[in-house]
């Protein structure tokens, strides 16, 4: 998160903490000195709507920083929806670069916005992580997505980079409860992209099946085509 950023705002949203001020639908925390960063301000505040029966359905909250004489910055904005953040369905952006221009980022940060997405509401439960907008937190740019079900399988959509080619992998892999799956990945390659690239494993992680025209795969030792195993061993 930016900088300090999930050093007491959790608590802040969700501990009983007296609001510094009231208005009907809207509590604000602060302004406030920040223990971690001298000279910054901070500000929560969160907004509640009504349904036409007057009853709470949406929250809407704001972490916010300064440094005086400045304005304050969103940290970390964000919706919900139900009783608590921590279940049901929302969104949250992490402004790493208002954290970056108000001096309390970390340097491994990146200094674009990240977006998460979440619905824990039923089945799948699913959260996606959009870090599109550039590099940061160790991962390439990729929209990164997780749908798990109730009967223990799921989906994840990642992307990594491969030392060996320069390329970097975008990978959407499914797999069972038991553990075994298959996967489609492309290889983006500076302007180009090449793919699509099959594979499948059991248990055990050991891979059952290859499809990969471009020999990116160790055990194709750079022959292509190459067709390995059998398609039949894939989970469906």
């Amino acid at each position: 998160m930016p900088g300090s950023l999930g050093r007491d705002y959790d608590d802040a949203l969700v501990a009983p903490i007296p609001p510094t001020t009231r208005d009907t639908d809207q509590r604000t925390w602060g302004p406030f000195a920040d223990h971690n960063h001298s000279g910054v301000e901070d500000q929560v505040t969160m907004v509640r709507e009504l349904d036409a029966q007057g009853v709470p359905w949406r929250w809407i909250y704001t972490i916010s920083a300064r440094r005086k004489p400045a304005a304050f910055l969103p940290i970390l904005e964000g919706e919900f929806f139900g009783a608590q953040a921590k279940n049901g369905i929302g969104r949250m952006t992490l402004h790493f670069e208002n954290s970056h221009a108000v001096g309390i980022d970390k340097p491994t940060d990146p200094q674009s916005p990240a977006r998460i997405f979440y619905d824990l509401s039923g089945d799948p439960r699913t959260v996606s992580l959009d870090l599109t907008a550039g590099l940061g937190l160790g991962l390439q740019s990729f929209d990164y997505g997780y749908a798990g079900y109730a009967d223990g399988h799921g989906r994840f959509d990642y992307a990594v980079p491969d030392a060996k080619s320069g390329c970097t992998f975008e990978v959407t892999t499914f797999f069972t409860a038991k553990g075994s799956g298959r996967d489609v990945y492309r290889a983006r390659c500076g302007t180009f992209t090449v793919g699509d690239i099959r594979q499948c494993w059991d248990v055990s992680a050991c891979l059952t099946y290859v499809d990969d025209p471009f020999a990116f795969t160790a055990q194709c030792n750079g022959l292509k085509p190459c067709l390995l195993g059998n398609a039949a061993s894939c989970p469906q």
